[in-house]
């Protein structure tokens, strides 16, 4: 490690200390974050260590793990959920000590805990404007002579708003605004059998459900606008392989790597579900790697077979909170390339059912 960053490092654990900050075991990696440039940390509790890798608890039933090569420098301390406990028990039960402890808490990673701070915080003073607004709430006029606070959210979508790069635009605005943002993704579909108008249709159908996967697991952030579907060919950034027309297979399916808004060609079974289309786009339009057995991610769409789990009700990218395999989560790659995005947090997308429609060309040679 270089005397500069050494110093850099030495320097920040200083004004923590100072500042009063506990920490809990704080891992300093090698990647920085993409929008501050800044070293990224990672903090919990280690759970195992080895001369090739650190297994870290980041939440109670959580883990993660660091190889050592991406590693800077690792300090040990208590987790913070339980420096959280011990804090609790000892502040003062007044709404600014609670709004206090509520932000340590979001400073630390402990989402849900900086919540329940936050809320009882407005409980003890109903008219707290520093919670309220950590909490997501706006001004809407007054009733009974009080202020009138609503979830920022429920405001703006009732006046036909919706957010974008982090600010509300107007409804209209948006899908223009996404086509020029590079979010959306006109492609061209190939498929090498000869088949009939039915099944281009019924192809067409299970490119709006992907997209509406798309959609979903990038939380409203990026779809598809427009496929055209030609029979008889090869050319397109999907391409159904002959003889697989007609089948669900999806031991065809596979994927050059694209990303920065080029995707690359990319090849699925006619029959096609929205999750090994939803994998093989991740590597064709985000440049996402595989993550394989034994390290790989539960609950990302990136991961092996889907046999080892079931994406059904909430298809997701991985984000550096649920990553579980070697390397930067999916979602770390997608900001790298689209730093402008909100990123999976904080629900940034409109409501999940104002899906926008995907255009469908159809020619049947």
């Amino acid at each position: 490690m270089s005397k500069k960053v050494f110093l850099i490092i030495s320097l920040f654990l200083t004004v923590q200390v100072i500042a009063g900050i506990c920490f809990g075991d704080v891992i300093i990696l090698k990647t920085k974050d993409p929008k501050t440039n800044q070293q990224k940390t990672v903090e919990g509790k280690i759970l195992e260590e080895d001369k090739e890798k650190v297994t870290l608890e980041t939440y109670p039933g959580t883990t993660m793990v660091i190889l050592k090569r991406d590693i800077v420098q690792i300090n040990k301390g208590k987790p913070p959920w339980e420096v959280y406990e011990e804090q609790k028990a000892k502040i003062k039960d007044t709404a600014a000590e609670h709004c206090k402890l509520g932000k340590w808490c979001q400073q630390h990673g402990l989402k849900n805990e900086a919540k329940q701070e936050w809320e009882k915080t407005i409980e003890l003073d109903p008219d707290h404007s520093e919670a309220r607004k950590l909490l997501g709430y706006i001004k809407d006029g007054t009733k009974e002579g009080k202020a009138n606070w609503r979830l920022e959210k429920e405001v703006m979508i009732e006046k036909g708003m919706v957010p974008f790069e982090g600010k509300w635009v107007r409804r209209d605005k948006f899908e223009e605004l996404m086509k020029q943002g590079g979010y959306t993704f006109t492609l061209k579909a190939g498929i090498e059998d000869d088949v009939d108008e039915k099944f281009l249709n019924e192809f067409g159908e299970r490119m709006k459900v992907a997209s509406a996967w798309l959609w979903k697991g990038t939380r409203g952030q990026f779809y598809i606008a427009e496929v055209t579907i030609t029979d008889k060919t090869s050319q397109g950034n999907i391409v159904v392989p002959k003889g697989h027309a007609h089948t669900a297979d999806y031991s065809c399916a596979q994927s050059g790597l694209g990303g920065k808004g080029v995707v690359a060609s990319f090849r699925i079974p006619g029959e096609t579900d929205p999750y090994t289309f939803l994998h093989e786009f991740g590597h064709a339009a985000f440049g996402l790697p595989d993550e394989k057995v034994p390290n790989c991610c539960r609950i990302c769409i990136m991961r092996g077979p889907r046999k080892d789990g079931d994406w059904k009700k909430d298809p997701q990218f991985c984000t550096e909170e649920n990553h579980e395999r070697n390397g930067p989560a999916c979602w770390t790659l997608i900001l790298a390339q689209w730093p402008k995005l909100v990123g999976p947090d904080n629900d940034p997308c409109i409501p999940i059912d104002e899906i926008p429609q995907t255009k469908i060309n159809i020619i049947n040679k």
